[in-house]
């Protein structure tokens, strides 16, 4: 496990590092937000429930032929599932690219592709697991505000531990 979360953290500095190494300042077109996120398993039960979480996302540098941006988050959920409590924390780690949708350029959708760290505790069975996988997630939502800076969108992810699917809701705004 360790080994994969710390090839994850490599992936995260070597982008971090390069749009660094373009100049590009720290601050311009950093965004984060706060959501709402109902986390599944594979037969579509509830066992995590609903979490709050929060994604950091930088824009790359714009010489890339596609917008592409990176994102981390941290996803944090409780639920009491068949008489157990339930909690698992999520760190999704994501290269997204992002298209405006119409002329306005204003309602935006998007994909990205990644790691995701899952850890789960069910305190009844005693069970403690983490893992690292592959994951992926689709995304469209609008922008709003003086310059657009605020946004509103709805992410589904796909890539978790036992609790593989899940659809977030978030707001925030960038910098």
């Amino acid at each position: 496990m360790h080994g994969k979360l710390v090839c994850v953290v490599v992936l995260l500095a070597l982008v971090c590092g390069a749009a660094c190494a373009q100049n590009v300042e720290l601050g311009k077109g950093l965004s984060a937000s706060f959501g709402v996120f109902r986390l599944q398993d594979s037969d579509a039960r509830d066992v995590a429930g609903t979490g709050y979480g929060i994604v950091l996302e930088k824009q790359l540098p714009s010489q890339f032929k596609l917008p592409l941006s990176v994102s981390l988050g941290y996803i944090y959920a409780s639920n009491t599932f068949a008489g157990a409590d339930v909690r698992l924390t999520n760190v999704p780690l994501f290269l997204n690219t992002k298209f405006n949708l119409g002329q306005s350029g204003k309602a935006y959708y998007g994909a990205g592709i990644g790691f995701d760290y899952a850890k789960l505790n069910v305190n009844v069975a005693g069970l403690n697991a983490d893992d690292t996988n592959f994951a992926w997630q689709i995304f469209a939502g609008t922008k709003f505000g003086t310059n657009d800076k605020f946004f509103a969108d709805v992410k589904y992810m796909d890539g978790t531990l036992d609790a593989n699917t899940g659809l977030m809701f978030n707001i925030g705004g960038t910098f």
